[in-house]
C-alpha cells in the first residue's frame, strides 16, 4: 500500500499502530519518511497474537500518533488527512 503514495517529508506521511489484545505504535510520522524506509519498517512489524481489540488500536493512535509532536502536520497547513484501518479477524472491544 505504501508504494501507492508519494512518501516524503513534503508528501504523504505514514505511521502504523499494531493492535491485538494490546496496542503499540510501530512507528510514527517522525520516522524517516521515504518509501524504502517505510517498507523496511513495515517488514519488521511482528504479528501479535491475541484478540482484535480495535478500540485499543484507535486509542493508541489518538494518544501516540495523531499529535504534532509525533510528526503530524499542524491544522493550519490545510493539508488533507486520512486514516486507513486494516483488520484481520473478529473485532472485540473492551
Amino acid at each position: 500500500m505504501a508504494l501507492g503514495f508519494d512518501v516524503s517529508p513534503s508528501g504523504a506521511r505514514i505511521a502504523v499502530v499494531s493492535y491485538s489484545t494490546t496496542a503499540r505504535t510501530s512507528f510514527d510520522f517522525n520516522s524517516q519518511q521515504n518509501v524504502s524506509n517505510i517498507m523496511s519498517l513495515i517488514d519488521r512489524i511482528r504479528h501479535q497474537r491475541g484478540f482484535t481489540f480495535i478500540d485499543r488500536g484507535l486509542s493508541e493512535a489518538d494518544k501516540n500518533v495523531f499529535d504534532v509532536g509525533k510528526g503530524m502536520r499542524p491544522d493550519n497547513l490545510n493539508i488533507p488527512r486520512a486514516s486507513k484501518i486494516l483488520n484481520f479477524g473478529y473485532l472485540y472491544s473492551t
